[in-house]
């Protein structure tokens, strides 16, 4: 084994460590997304202006505007970040990642970004945590010294840098064996209070058993590394902030259960027709246990080809669009493909974001309810690259 290989190998191992639980379709897939307007939009128009200010929820939160997509993303490590690394990122992930940030910038414009991270799980089955940083002044849960505020991030290299405001998002490096130069990565995002606790109330007002707290707490690997390739390539050079909303970070509960994270989407599909763009960020498939057999074996394991052909069935090829949730709830159950399943995901957090993804786009009626595109798929050792687009726009 050369000494990259080795080298990326002991970093995944590190990867590992630090969690508790844890076909190219880019050129027709995107063609929805108007190319013509992403290049005639001048580079520094922003997002939007909310971030300038704590703005009041009623002019933030805009009716009539056309609803917004959900899109699930695939993460990666830090390594995604770097195109050109030897191991840990995809190519074809990098530039459809990058493709989409400006497609969101420039012509979704949306008033303000929610995001869940497969990196974070609350400590309870039925407990969804909101991030709000240091200075926040809402009311909180938990704090910055309390680990459990980190979830399944258990590992936390300090971001100690001077923040541009203090209302902007500490960064989690949650992650360790890297280059050095890796925990010394920005990216610089604002939140909002008001939004945090709205996002709060909702979920609790909701009745589908599930209640919120808000915690302070910065975002993690899986929302800034990225919203660094989707949106800091894009954004104009004179300006500091790499995204010009106000970005909130959402929890999975610690549950495995998909009807607890569907309703979460659910839940959250209000903000759709409020200006609202919702992420979610996780890997199609995520096996990490299974990196060096791969690299030794020299190709993706059998495995991840035979989920995502299964997965891709259910979500995009299905005429009974309505059965998707029991379909999936199925995939588990099933001595079929139970063992298919787990061969994927050991652990179910990088899978949960599609499920939340599924309730978002579902919840909501119209044409579009039942609709999935697959933007890009790559199968990579034991790892898959999948991006989602729920709905049209």
């Amino acid at each position: 084994m050369s000494r990259s290989l080795l080298t990326f190998v002991i970093c995944v191992i590190g990867i590992m460590c630090a969690a508790k639980t844890f076909s190219s379709k880019i050129l027709s897939a995107l063609a929805p997304m108007k190319t013509s307007n992403m290049v005639q939009t001048p580079a520094n128009v922003k997002i939007a202006s909310a971030v300038d200010e704590q703005v009041p929820l009623d002019e933030l939160f805009v009716e009539g505007t056309p609803r917004t997509p959900v899109y699930f993303i695939s993460h990666g490590g830090p390594t995604f970040m770097y195109p050109d690394a030897d191991f840990g990122t995809d190519e074809g992930a990098y530039n459809t990642t990058k493709e989409l940030g400006k497609f969101i910038r420039n012509v979704i414009a949306p008033r303000f970004i929610v995001i869940v991270s497969a990196h974070w799980q609350s400590g309870s089955p039925n407990l969804v945590e909101i991030s709000v940083p240091e200075a926040s002044k809402a009311s909180v849960q938990r704090s910055y010294d309390d680990p459990l505020a980190f979830g399944s991030s258990d590992v936390k290299v300090s971001d100690e840098r001077e923040l541009l405001d203090p209302m902007e998002n500490r960064l989690i490096y949650d992650f360790h064996g890297f280059p050095e130069e890796m925990y010394r990565e920005q990216f610089h995002s604002k939140t909002h209070d008001g939004l945090a606790q709205h996002i709060s109330d909702t979920i609790n007002d909701a009745g589908h058993g599930l209640e919120s707290v808000l915690v302070k707490r910065g975002i993690d690997h899986g929302v800034w590394v990225p919203f660094k390739v989707a949106f800091s390539t894009s954004k104009d050079d004179f300006n500091p902030w790499d995204v010009d909303v106000p970005l909130v970070q959402v929890s999975l509960t610690s549950s495995d259960d998909f009807g607890i994270h569907y309703k979460l989407g659910q839940a959250l599909s209000k903000y759709r027709d409020l200006g609202g763009l919702l992420i979610m960020s996780g890997m199609s498939v995520h096996n990490l246990k299974d990196i060096s057999k791969s690299i030794s074996l020299g190709k993706p394991m059998p495995y991840v080809h035979e989920f995502d052909k299964l997965l891709r069935g259910i979500l995009i090829n299905d005429n009974d669009h309505r059965d998707k949730l029991n379909k999936l709830t199925k995939m588990v159950a099933s001595s079929d493909t139970r063992g298919l399943f787990y061969k994927a995901h050991p652990t179910l957090e990088h899978f949960m974001p599609i499920v939340v993804g599924l309730g978002a786009g579902e919840a909501l009626y119209g044409d579009d309810r039942y609709i999935i595109k697959e933007l890009y798929s790559n199968e990579s050792y034991s790892l898959s690259w999948s991006l989602f687009q729920f709905g049209n726009y």
